[in-house]
């Protein structure tokens, strides 16, 4: 993972954070581009569920969420973009995308089922690129962060780029 963060490293990010727990690992790199961002503490373990997120998250309809949530703002804390997609995962499920806008690639690791649930807003505007065989799964970002790993080769699908430019 570690080769993975300093790949991603190239801007300059405001914090960079990692937690591993066993095999899963959730790595970080934040850039605070909101007012709520400076609150922002990823990747987040909820002590409560035990879900860890990650993610790049922009959220736009907060106060129709923060109501659909029963979340109470509070002026010394502020409610957090990941706290907010968190919550609605908690509430919802998958189907929580379907309640979020903005521009936003997530994921929420739940480790007492051993599943992970990755996310992008709809129009792309966050990239999220993976790769998974049979031992491995590598989410990011940024392509590259995927790229340094040792176990993907990376080849281009012909059939995906005909399809794409026809």
């Amino acid at each position: 993972m570690a080769g993975m963060m300093d790949t991603l490293d190239h801007w300059q990010p405001d914090t960079k954070e990692q937690l591993v727990e066993g095999s899963v690992g959730l790595g970080q790199l934040m850039l605070f581009n909101t007012p709520e961002s400076k609150f922002e503490k990823l990747p987040y373990r909820d002590s409560e569920s035990g879900l860890m997120i990650v993610g790049d998250a922009r959220i736009d309809n907060r106060k129709e969420l923060l109501d659909a949530l029963d979340i109470e703002i509070h002026d010394q804390e502020p409610v957090t973009d990941s706290r907010l997609i968190l919550e609605a995962y908690k509430k919802f499920g998958a189907r929580c995308t379907d309640l979020l806008v903005g521009a936003f690639a997530f994921g929420i690791y739940d480790p007492a089922k051993g599943q992970l649930f990755l996310a992008r807003d709809h129009m792309g505007f966050r990239p999220l690129f993976y790769f998974e065989n049979n031992d491995l799964f590598l989410f990011a970002t940024e392509i590259k962060g995927i790229k340094v790993h040792p176990a993907p080769r990376l080849t281009v699908d012909e059939l995906f780029v005909a399809d794409a430019l026809s």
